[in-house]
């Protein structure tokens, strides 16, 4: 349940870093926030949720801003499932 909540709270920081990061076309903090959480995610078996956070990572290599902000969307509504699923475990 620990692991969980840790999770959570991680996963929350880091969506709306992203979140936030994409408005300003910060790729340096988009990079890094997105990879942070890409790895986490495949850490707990969310494979939805590190798809689509290598999808962002990808985009800032590429500096595209439009489509990260296109993509952010999804990535909210994927973290709430994703958080969803893992309290319903514990």
């Amino acid at each position: 349940a620990e692991l969980v909540s840790e999770f959570n709270a991680q996963n929350q920081r880091l969506v709306t870093n992203i979140r936030e990061s994409a408005l300003d076309c910060d790729y340096e903090q988009l990079r890094f926030n997105a990879h942070t959480l890409k790895g986490s995610s495949l850490n707990v078996g969310a494979l939805r949720q590190g798809k689509i956070a290598l999808f962002i990572e990808n985009a800032c290599k590429v500096e595209d801003c439009a489509t990260i902000n296109e993509t952010v969307p999804a990535l909210m509504t994927i973290a709430e499932e994703t958080e969803a699923a893992l309290r319903s475990l514990v």
